[in-house]
């Protein structure tokens, strides 16, 4: 088994590059994941809030990218954040709120501060478009069957006592 570890943050692939460094069977690579064209297509993609990275006005080139990266018959599995439903911007402030403000209001209960104040930051940055482009589970559905994958499974991971504050999702989508 042979893995492809693609990231663009120089950071986080040196620390990739680091902590693989042994592994001869983990190739890091430090490129863009909207452009990036694999030498031939995987089976498996798997990513994990990737899309949450990647602006709106690139959401459709990116899923695009992974689709010619996936091999015939390959899958796209993809763990992400994703937002009560919006439409308008000021909705889409408003799930951003109900998402963070539950992560933040429960972190602060737990006696988990540093996690209240990183994920106000989150809260900042997908406010003022600063690197967050949380999407909602229609938005990411719509981006990747249109661009040719199916959805063949969506599982809900957390928090699964509430529905109005979005969640933790895995998806896994199949090349037609």
């Amino acid at each position: 088994l042979a893995i492809d570890a693609l990231d663009i943050d120089t950071n986080c692939y040196a620390f990739l590059q680091a902590k693989f460094a042994n592994e001869p069977r983990v190739k890091v690579i430090n490129k863009d994941a909207v452009t990036y064209l694999s030498e031939k297509p995987y089976d498996v993609i798997v990513s994990s809030f990737a899309h949450d990275h990647i602006s709106y006005e690139r959401r459709f080139d990116f899923a695009r990218n992974i689709l010619r990266n996936t091999s015939s018959g390959g899958v796209y599995i993809m763990g992400n954040e994703l937002l009560p439903s919006f439409e308008t911007e000021e909705e889409r402030k408003e799930a951003l709120r109900q998402y963070h403000g539950f992560i933040i209001w429960k972190a602060v209960l737990d006696g988990h501060e540093e996690l209240a104040s990183l994920e106000l930051e989150a809260l900042n940055s997908g406010l003022h478009k600063i690197g967050d482009f949380k999407r909602h589970t229609s938005m990411l559905e719509d981006e990747m069957e249109r661009v040719g994958f199916i959805t063949t499974t969506k599982n809900k991971i957390g928090p699964l006592d509430r529905d109005n504050v979005g969640g933790v999702y895995v998806y896994t989508f199949k090349k037609n």
